[in-house]
């Protein structure tokens, strides 16, 4: 299970933003807006790309 469905509604909130994406201090999390936009949204989802979004590089 990923860490931010296992976080408190404060620890969500404490939220970074970045001219490259979203960072949660609180949780050591970070989504790319790169990756946002390919569909990655910290899920394991398949990008537009059609491939994987884990492990494709």
């Amino acid at each position: 299970m990923k860490v931010r469905q296992l976080a408190k509604a404060q620890q969500l909130a404490h939220v970074e933003l970045s001219p490259f994406g979203i960072h949660w201090p609180d949780l050591d999390e970070d989504l790319s807006f790169r990756g946002i936009a390919d569909g990655d949204y910290g899920q394991g989802r398949t990008g537009r790309s059609g491939e994987s979004a884990q492990g494709s590089g």
